[in-house]
């Protein structure tokens, strides 16, 4: 009966020896080939100028082409609307979106408001569950649903008749983005609140 343990241990010894052998000659000191193309220096966040408002400036994941990217920049613009609400000021809303129906008309509601010299009070919206977003070349497809508190639109601090929202919340919802190469962002095109 041959061992089979002593034909096993003298394979393994002699990989090892081989093996210390091979990374013993790659130790020796030798010059780096000049011949080596320079690496192209990638565009990064830093770099790019910055969008949205001051006080809230767009992420940089937000300004990524991939599902995380877009999922922060469906995030962001939500914040974007929350922004408004405040503020009264529609500018970053509208520059981060396009041909989107509903994001001009939330827009429109907001500037309303402004030129009435009325307020908002309440009505933050936040992004209660979504799905992770579906990328398609340039766009990126998500669905999420969303919960918006009760909302009164005031005048000198008082809340103006039938202008107020109860709490609100949608299922089923979400969102259409555009890559937007030139801005190294993404754009609403689409919300759609059930």
């Amino acid at each position: 009966m041959r061992d089979l343990r002593g034909g096993l241990i003298r394979t393994t010894l002699g990989c090892v020896l081989a093996g210390t052998v091979l990374l013993t000659g790659c130790s020796e000191k030798q010059e780096a080939s000049t011949s080596l193309p320079t690496p192209a220096a990638a565009p990064t966040t830093e770099a790019l100028p910055p969008l949205g408002p001051a006080d809230l400036p767009m992420p940089d994941e937000a300004r990524e082409q991939t599902a995380d990217g877009a999922q922060a920049f469906s995030e962001y613009y939500v914040e974007l609307y929350n922004h408004a609400l405040r503020t009264l000021d529609t500018t970053s809303m509208r520059q981060l979106s396009k041909a989107c129906e509903t994001c001009d008309a939330l827009a429109d509601q907001v500037d309303r408001v402004a030129a009435a010299g009325q307020e908002h009070e309440g009505g933050e919206v936040r992004i209660r569950a979504s799905t992770p977003p579906y990328l398609t070349g340039d766009e990126a497809q998500l669905v999420f649903d969303v919960a918006q508190a009760p909302l009164s639109i005031t005048q000198s601090g008082e809340p103006v008749e039938g202008q107020s929202m109860p709490e609100y919340s949608s299922t089923g919802g979400g969102g259409v983005l555009q890559w937007d190469e030139t801005r190294a962002s993404w754009v609403m095109t689409q919300w759609n609140v059930p």
